[in-house]
Order: structure tokens, then C-alpha cells, then sequence
């Protein structure tokens, strides 16, 4: 019986050591993380760029030998994953931008990888290109006690603590329940010790919140307090709403807001401005398909862009909050693939009976209602997690000391039924 196309493909893709795909894939990722990453600091991006070609080029390869499987996997999720790749294809196409494309093939190419290796490969490569950047800025500015406010080399200062918001939830899933009260601590008294410098005070809330949210649940699993299985899975998929009410909330607003009206100017004031720049933004760019080219000048840091000069040409055009900015700059089927693909991530813990991570996940759509993160894979890891192997975070308990312990079970179970059965 002669074998098929897809038959000959799935017998060369056995052939493959999986772990040796894998490797590959890690590879890739950490080397376009290092290259994304550096779009938060205020070093020169160009030698990083032969880093994101070659991690591109390797994710490529790692979706080139899982496509060999394809009819092994199921319907649905090829259907999804070729659609996703469609959408990246198509950006390219039409923006001329590998950006969405290369984040396409890493998302597809995560198929059955374990989420916890993303989430502390994740936090090494940021932790320690944060430290760096930390420690760069120290060195080279010896007054910057003396300043206001302080980006410690990053782009500016809400970005710096952004950074440190995103390294700590990620953290916080890769540890899930193993976490100690110590490390929160910790944790805490980083957050509060940028703040004072960068007074960047949406992220700092966020941070605490999360650390609050994973506190309690440490507590919960100390003191065995546990809801219902469909209990949780229930308020786990409300909150997996988050997303989506969050971008309508920005959405909404940023339409509604009038300049002239006191009451909207003081809306505007007490979220940082958030809605005057999508407001107009709104108004000379309306959202397409797939988005709009425009000059973006922000207060942030550009080699490329005078801010004095930009701003008398251009204005204030860079778009703070994450979903507006999505939907003007990159269109309509970019913001519905990010928004779909967070929300069934965060249902895909919600399934599992969590609402722990559901719930760290809506403190980031709460804080990217305010800042420009979502979209960055520099920071938003939880983006290629679709097809990722979700591992439910339990108490941990040793392979060997378990099969012992059921070994035990059986062996005082059958002796418990011998007794039974003597019994006159």
C-alpha cells in the first residue's frame, strides 16, 4: 500500500527528536525577546537585529517540521492557527511589516510547548536585561537621585515600571502556588521603591494588585479554603471577559470625550490624559482594516525623532492606552486576533478551574487600558500561549514520592478488604 504525501511527512516528523524542536523554538523566542525587549530601552537597537532575523528564521523551521503532523492535530485548531497566520501574512502584505507575521509564527509554532518554560525563560531574559538597563543608567548618571522622576533606561518612566509589572506576573505564574509570602515582599518593595523615583502610579497599582490577588491565594491553599470546581470555572470566564470590556470601556470613552465639556477634561486628567490623544486620533485616522501609517510622537524616546520639532509638525500623536492604539494603528483584524487570542487564554485557565491567573491576567487588560503594552511581545508573553501546553499549577509533590504514596494506598486498601472479609 503506497503511503501519502502527509503519511511520509508524519513519518520524517517522528524521526525528529521532539526535544530537539523544542530547544529550537526556546531558542527562537528568547532571541526575538531580546530583540523586542530592547524597544523598551534607550540602547542602540541595530546590533540587535541580526538576533530577531535568526530567531525568526528558526521559528519558521520549528513550523515548518510541526506542520508535517498537522492531521494528527485537531480540526479546529488548525483551522485557527492558519487563520492566525493569514492575518500575519496579510499585515505583511499590506504594511510591509514582519512585526505581526513573525508573532503569527511564534504563536502556531508554541503548539504542545509547556507554558511554564515561556514564562521562566520570560522572566530571565527581562529580569536580567532590566538589570543591565538598571544598572547602565546608574552608572553613566550619577545625579539621578536628584531628579523628579526617572526612566532608569528605559523609554520613559511608565514604561519602566510597566517592565517591572509584566516581569512580576509573569514570575508569578511560572511559581503559581510554590510562591512564598517573602518573595511577595520582595516583590512589593521593588515596586513601591520605583514608584517614588518614576511616579508612575497605574502600573505601581497594578503590581500591588497582583501581588495582593496572589497573596490571598497563597493564603486560600495555606488554609485550604477551595470553591466548587464549576464555582470557579464560572467566575473564571466572567473575568476572562476583561479583555474585551476593557477595550470597549477606552473605545467608548475615547469617542464620547469633549474637550470643552469640565467634567470630561477631569476624567481625562485623572487617567493621565488617555482619551484627548485617541480622541483625535480617532478623528484624523478612523480605524480600517488593516490599520493606519502615521508618524507617532510621544513623549518617549526616538534617536530618530526631535520631540520640539515633531510636536509643532505633527502633534501629539502617540495613542497611551493599548486598545485604542491597536485598532487605529494595526486595523480591525489585528485588534480581534490579540483580543480573541487573551481572552481564550485566559478561559483556557478559567476551563482548568483556576481564577487566580484569570484574575492576574484582567489586572494586565486594567492596566493596558492606560498603557501601550498589549500588542508587545516584549511584555506580553501570554500572546503566543494558545496552543501552548497549559500546566494546571498544583501543590507540587515528587514523581517518585507519588507513585509510592498510591503504591501504599493500594497495598492498605487491599488489606483493609482482607480484614473485612474475616469477619464472622
Amino acid at each position: 500500500m503506497k503511503m501519502g504525501l502527509m503519511g511520509r511527512l508524519e513519518v520524517f516528523y517522528k524521526r525528529i527528536p521532539s526535544a530537539l524542536v523544542e530547544y529550537i523554538y526556546l531558542l527562537a523566542f528568547s532571541l526575538v525577546l531580546i530583540y523586542d525587549y530592547n524597544f523598551l530601552t534607550r540602547f542602540d537597537r541595530a546590533p540587535f537585529r541580526l538576533l530577531y532575523i535568526a530567531g525568526a528564521a528558526l521559528a519558521c523551521v520549528v513550523l515548518v517540521i510541526k506542520a508535517m503532523n498537522v492531521r494528527n492535530e485537531a480540526r479546529l485548531a488548525v483551522v485557527s492557527a492558519f487563520l492566525i497566520l493569514l492575518i500575519g501574512i496579510g499585515y505583511f502584505w499590506f504594511r510591509r511589516s514582519y512585526y505581526f507575521l513573525v508573532l503569527a509564527v511564534l504563536i502556531v509554532g508554541a503548539t504542545h510547548l509547556e507554558a511554564k518554560k515561556l514564562f521562566f525563560l520570560y522572566s530571565l531574559i527581562a529580569s536580567l536585561f532590566f538589570a543591565v538597563m538598571f544598572f547602565h543608567y546608574i552608572i553613566h548618571n550619577p545625579g539621578w537621585s536628584t531628579r523628579a522622576a526617572c526612566h532608569f533606561g528605559s523609554i520613559n518612566t511608565t514604561d519602566c515600571q510597566a517592565m517591572i509589572l509584566f516581569i512580576i506576573v509573569a514570575f508569578l505564574f511560572y511559581r503559581g502556588e510554590r510562591i512564598r509570602y517573602i518573595e511577595l515582599l520582595g516583590m512589593a518593595a521593588i515596586v513601591i521603591w520605583f514608584w517614588s523615583h518614576t511616579h508612575a502610579e497605574a502600573n505601581m497599582m497594578c503590581s500591588l494588585a497582583g501581588l495582593l490577588i496572589a497573596a490571598i491565594k497563597k493564603t486560600c491553599s495555606i488554609l485550604k479554603i477551595h470553591f466548587r470546581v464549576k464555582t470557579r470555572m464560572t467566575i473564571g470566564y466572567v473575568i476572562s471577559a476583561s479583555f474585551f470590556l476593557c477595550a470597549a470601556v477606552m473605545i467608548v470613552l475615547s469617542i464620547m470625550y469633549d474637550p470643552q465639556n469640565t467634567k470630561w477634561v477631569m476624567l481625562n486628567d485623572a487617567i493621565h490624559n488617555r482619551l484627548e490623544s485617541p480622541h483625535r486620533m480617532l478623528g484624523l485616522y478612523p480605524p480600517n482594516l488593516w490599520g493606519n501609517e502615521y508618524v507617532e510622537v510621544g513623549r518617549g524616546y526616538d534617536p530618530n525623532i526631535v520631540f520640539k520639532s515633531a510636536i509643532l509638525e505633527y502633534g501629539y500623536t502617540y495613542i497611551d492606552s493599548s486598545y485604542p492604539n491597536i485598532l487605529i494603528k494595526h486595523g480591525y483584524l489585528v485588534f480581534f486576533l490579540i483580543m480573541s487570542v487573551m481572552t481564550y487564554v485566559s478561559c483556557r485557565f478559567a476551563r482548568m478551574g483556576s481564577i487566580y491567573k484569570p484574575l492576574l491576567l484582567a489586572v494586565l487588560a486594567l492596566d493596558c487600558a492606560v498603557e501601550g503594552h498589549l500588542k508587545e511581545l516584549s511584555c506580553n508573553v501570554w500572546m503566543i500561549l494558545p496552543f501552548a501546553d497549559l500546566i494546571h499549577e498544583g501543590p507540587v509533590v515528587p514523581t517518585v514520592f507519588k507513585e509510592k504514596l498510591q503504591l501504599f494506598k493500594s497495598q492498605l486498601s487491599k488489606r483493609s478488604g482482607k480484614t473485612q472479609r474475616r469477619k464472622p
